[in-house]
């Protein structure tokens, strides 16, 4: 088990470096519509569609969702759009949402559980990742911040997967998911701000953000981002009673059970990265 999870995992951060750096955009976007269909068609099956027809036509919902805002959007030099400001500030409320459903969980999903509600949640969950990338990428450096923005939420994740394991006592949220500890989180985001700043010092000036404060406020938000992100999936799963999103990756279960923190964190650090 853990020898095909750590596999998995070398596979999938040669799979996002090499993306990122090495693709040209239109190759890159095809990636990342992949991506988006995949996640799409885990987060039907937590929502209860069985029948094909249903998850082929709620993938296609997704996709075109993102076509049509795409298509106002991009009226303007993504770069200084206001309207993918609007969407990242939506999306950011979004989360908050979601963090009070999972505090509160399980008497919260009297509000979210059924199958209209959870359909829309898959909305806000997934579309904004799509628009995150491409506002990033078409930045200056947007490669080199999007690869920050990978070994940020990957150093979340390895901290307080290690830290949890080693010394984790205290459940985050026990009705959520019992093996998320405080000690996880607080590992996760010490050993975030260590890398962030270790990059920090060697990254060429062109390269870095309007002050080292401003940038571990961004780091801070975008672990909390990636840890209701996770928390949110789990909390599907667990009402649902799912183990895991799917079984794409050998000793991790589906996409989403890998990169559910990255969906709650893009939007955070790409408002954050809005204001640089």
């Amino acid at each position: 088990m853990f020898l095909s999870r750590a596999i998995t995992s070398i596979f999938l951060a040669i799979l996002f470096f090499s993306s990122i750096y090495f693709l040209p955009s239109y190759q890159l976007n095809f990636l990342l519509i992949l991506i988006v269909a995949i996640a799409s068609q885990e987060w039907a099956r937590l929502v209860g569609y069985s029948s094909l027809l249903a998850i082929i036509f709620y993938i296609i919902t997704i996709l075109l969702t993102i076509f049509l805002i795409s298509e106002y959007i991009f009226l303007d030099d993504i770069q200084y759009s206001k309207s993918i400001q609007s969407l990242l500030g939506v999306s950011s409320i979004w989360w908050v949402i979601a963090f009070l459903w999972v505090k509160n969980y399980p008497e919260s999903a009297s509000v979210w559980n059924s199958r209209i509600v959870k359909s829309f949640m898959g909305f806000f969950i997934i579309i904004p990742l799509w628009f995150c990338v491409v506002f990033i990428f078409n930045l200056d450096y947007g490669r080199y911040l999007l690869i920050l923005f990978v070994i940020l939420v990957a150093a979340a994740d390895i901290g307080g997967y290690i830290v949890g394991r080693k010394i984790g006592k205290h459940a985050l949220i026990p009705s959520v998911s019992p093996n998320k500890t405080w000690e996880g989180f607080y590992g996760g985001l010490i050993f975030s701000i260590f890398l962030i700043s270790c990059i920090w010092l060697v990254f060429p000036i062109d390269y870095k953000f309007h002050s080292f404060s401003y940038l571990m406020l961004i780091t801070i938000f975008t672990v909390i981002g990636s840890v209701v992100g996770d928390l949110t999936v789990s909390m599907l799963k667990r009402e649902g009673g799912h183990k895991d999103t799917g079984s794409l990756l050998p000793g991790h279960g589906g996409l989403l059970d890998r990169v559910d923190g990255i969906f709650g964190a893009a939007p955070i650090f790409t408002l954050g990265i809005f204001f640089v």
